[in-house]
């Protein structure tokens, strides 16, 4: 399943104010993320998918200015931390990019990331 969509954006505020008028989306609680030193908003549709909208200028690999905008990668839940750490295996194994080793992020997930064969980033979480 999905866990959520990132999208990097020029005007969180803007993209916040449209997805919570036109697709009845739930605000959370503004979302800091203490080691990676990022602000974001996570949105709760009726279907329980989330989006999250992140300032542009965040750059997860160095902390410095990004000018990308647009989804910044998707988030798949394989269901448990056992699952993630055998598809890490399996992933290891590969010849499939490693973004980020599995860690425990502020949220209390474990995630990894991977880059697809076109190089879109794949958050996977447990």
């Amino acid at each position: 399943m999905i866990a959520h969509i990132s999208i990097w954006s020029k005007d969180v505020e803007a993209l916040k104010n449209f997805y919570t008028t036109y697709f009845e989306c739930q605000l959370q609680e503004l979302y800091f993320h203490k080691t990676m030193l990022f602000k974001s908003y996570f949105l709760t549709f009726p279907s329980g998918a989330k989006l999250e909208l992140i300032p542009s200028a965040v750059s997860f690999e160095n902390k410095t200015s990004n000018t990308e905008r647009g989804f910044s990668q998707v988030s798949i839940s394989v269901g448990s931390k056992s699952r993630l750490y055998k598809l890490y295996s399996v992933l290891l194994s590969s010849d499939t990019p490693m973004v980020r080793h599995p860690v425990k992020a502020d949220s209390g997930y474990y995630e990894l990331v991977v880059l697809d064969p076109e190089q879109n980033r794949i958050a996977v979480t447990n």
